[in-house]
């Protein structure tokens, strides 16, 4: 489908990134500012004697929504493979250490929590790492080590990236993954959000009706990851829901420059509205403010992929002005 093509093309592009070190520097944020300043309260959950396993609360949606992917990236294990620097959170799902070996070297990791998987990736994992199977990719100068959680429907992967150009750079993940297979279960990290926190919420079940509102005859949701999902009319519409940690929308570099929308309650929107294969627009907003221009944003997308004549706008604004209420103050 189209909204997916999309969307495997920008996750690609994010993998083949971890080759070329130097242009991941500028992927902290949107606007290339440093997402160190990402925090959340952690506690170590004590151990349950819990297995992987759909029965698990921790390896449910639920559950890796609130692991703190910093968490399993110990500096223990990376001190194995060299120098480390600080670990460096992006978005809600991910953090990364650009670190150097013991010649000086670079060597960065990375892991992200929630890695969308087709069933080709799952069907392709069949290597025991712990109680998880796992699926090891390489490109040159790079290694993509999956764990595959099939707790959650449909299932995610836990990904341990490693861009090394100096040797191997399967090692350095595979013993980041080993130790995050340990901990997943029992004691890796999680967060405790605030309760006006985007982070804990399903972005596919907190709309309830509001997407065949916007978009008619919108079909059931798709989820992609652990806070995106979409939903598709039989005209080729498509409608996409995201939350994340990023920059303030209201900063959103030109060109184009996001128009103000007012959708209500004292809430600004930022929308951009695009037709280049397609009209679509993306409307967004900052739900809950961080720091450095930064907080938690809500993003959504409305694309007329069969240029049907829907106005994508005004769509975008009939779902947000719905969803508005039903997110947490």
């Amino acid at each position: 489908m189209p909204g997916i093509a999309a969307r495997t093309l920008t996750a690609l592009a994010g993998l083949l990134a971890a080759v070329a070190p130097v242009a991941l520097a500028g992927c902290a944020g949107q606007g290339g500012d440093d997402l160190s300043k990402v925090t959340y309260p952690r506690t170590v959950v004590p151990p349950a004697g819990q297995q992987p396993g759909a029965d698990s609360g921790r390896l449910s949606a639920e559950g890796l929504r609130l692991i703190d992917p910093c968490g399993l990236l110990d500096p223990a294990v990376l001190a194995e493979f060299g120098v480390p620097d600080d670990n460096v959170g992006q978005d809600f799902d991910g953090c990364r250490n650009y670190m150097s070996d013991a010649g000086g070297a670079s060597l960065n990791l990375s892991v992200r929590v929630g890695d969308p998987l087709t069933s080709s990736d799952v069907d392709k994992a069949s290597e025991p790492i712990g109680e998880f199977l796992a699926r090891t990719t390489t490109v040159e100068g790079a290694c993509f080590v999956t764990l595959v959680m099939d707790g959650v429907d449909p299932p995610v992967g836990v990904t341990v990236q490693s861009g090394y150009q100096t040797a191997d750079p399967c090692p350095a993940a595979r013993a980041v993954a080993a130790d995050a297979a340990r901990r997943l279960p029992t004691t890796a990290p999680v967060r405790q959000p605030v309760s006006a926190s985007l982070l804990p919420l399903d972005p596919c079940t907190l709309p309830g009706a509001l997407p065949g509102t916007a978009v008619p005859r919108a079909a059931s949701p798709d989820a992609f990851g652990l806070h995106q999902c979409s939903w598709r009319n039989p005209d080729g519409a498509e409608l996409e829901l995201e939350f994340g940690y990023r920059d303030d929308p209201a900063r959103q570099p030109a060109p184009p420059a996001p128009e103000p929308v007012d959708l209500g309650g004292g809430v600004t929107g930022h929308q951009v509205r695009t037709e280049q294969t397609f009209p679509q627009c993306k409307l967004s907003w900052l739900h809950l403010a961080g720091g450095a221009g930064e907080g938690e944003v809500v993003d959504i997308e409305v694309r007329d992929i069969r240029d049907t004549g829907l106005d994508v706008c005004g769509a975008a604004v009939t779902f947000a002005k719905g969803l508005l209420p039903k997110l947490p103050t």
